[in-house]
């Protein structure tokens, strides 16, 4: 069976990919942050992750003067000062599913684990068992119904 997925006019993708501005963007905010916290770092330091010949490229990629935005200056910055300074990257390159995915983990973890001490105190799921893990399965029911709006808005049955 073909299916057909509805994309809104003048989107190439399903999911939107970020512009070039959005990129540019996050890399000045992980230069800025990794010089703002490590004050001896210099452009030259950063363009070594890159393998730039000279600093220049970073002044540039800081200023937005660029299209251009290597990858490797987000994995760089990651590996060598942590990632809490690309998180604005990594958001831009993640699909919304994926988010909404990685948002629900939690409600869904909670109520399996429940479910298991409830299986494993050998009575089952029986009232009180339900009892107690109401908030989960609103959480989670939450969920559940968040997803199946998004994909009816997607076309998918």
């Amino acid at each position: 069976m073909i299916m057909e997925v509805l994309v809104p006019d003048g989107q190439k993708y399903l999911f939107p990919a970020p512009t070039w501005t959005e990129i540019a963007k996050a890399a000045r905010e992980a230069i800025r942050a990794v010089k703002a916290d490590f004050p001896a770092v210099e452009d030259i330091h950063l363009a070594a992750l890159i393998d730039a010949k000279d600093a220049k490229t970073i002044d540039r990629l800081e200023r937005m003067e660029t299209k251009k935005v290597p990858a490797s200056l987000f994995a760089g910055i990651s590996r060598t000062y942590g990632e809490q300074y690309v998180r604005a990257y990594r958001e831009l390159m993640m699909q919304p599913t994926t988010r909404e995915a990685i948002n629900a983990l939690p409600s869904v973890t909670a109520l399996a684990a429940k479910l298991a001490a409830s299986a494993k105190a050998g009575g089952g799921v029986d009232h009180n068992a339900l009892a107690g893990m109401q908030a989960e399965l609103r959480e989670v029911e939450a969920v559940v119904a968040f997803l199946r709006s998004k994909s009816t808005q997607h076309g998918i049955a």
